[in-house]
């Protein structure tokens, strides 16, 4: 697997992780084993998943208790706290994913690319080839049949006289 696969599949990985895929890391008992106040801890995982809910997130849905989030300060300040966190988190992993796919897309136009002058190189090899071929059979000696010379020892050959 080459460097340009394997940063795809990181950022693949990076994408579901931040999307969720991996589990939640915040979750009510952790909140509330925190120190935070229970309702607080209600209204920040409703916040949380409606802030994901409204950017893309599956399997959330907006979840926003009126009445408490009205009276109780806690469970306002934990709801928008969540929805702020929910919705960066989303906006986070949609960026990895555009930035997955970017590479993604710069990858296989390079497959692409490297296939097209792979391709190129071939036929420019085989055309050289059948113009080579052409021009031997063009400029190639007739051959002529060997005439046989007598040569006598009282006669000479004839003198050759370079031209």
């Amino acid at each position: 697997m080459g460097p340009r696969y394997l940063s795809v599949a990181v950022l693949v990985v990076l994408a579901l992780a931040a999307t969720g895929c991996g589990g939640r890391a915040v979750t009510r008992e952790s909140l509330v084993a925190t120190g935070h106040n229970p309702m607080y801890a209600d209204g920040f995982m409703h916040g949380y998943a409606s802030g994901r809910a409204m950017n893309g997130g599956i399997g959330d849905r907006w979840c926003k208790l009126a009445d408490p989030y009205t009276v109780n300060t806690y469970y306002h300040q934990g709801w928008d706290e969540g929805y702020a966190f929910g919705t960066s988190e989303m906006q986070r992993a949609k960026e990895a994913f555009a930035r997955s796919s970017a590479d993604y897309q710069r990858v296989q136009q390079q497959r692409q690319d490297d296939f097209q002058r792979i391709n190129r190189e071939r036929e420019d090899q085989l055309m050289r080839e059948q113009i080579d071929e052409m021009y031997k059979e063009q400029h190639a000696l007739p051959r002529q049949p060997l005439t046989p010379v007598l040569v006598h020892p009282a006669f000479p050959p004839p003198l050759q006289v370079p031209r």
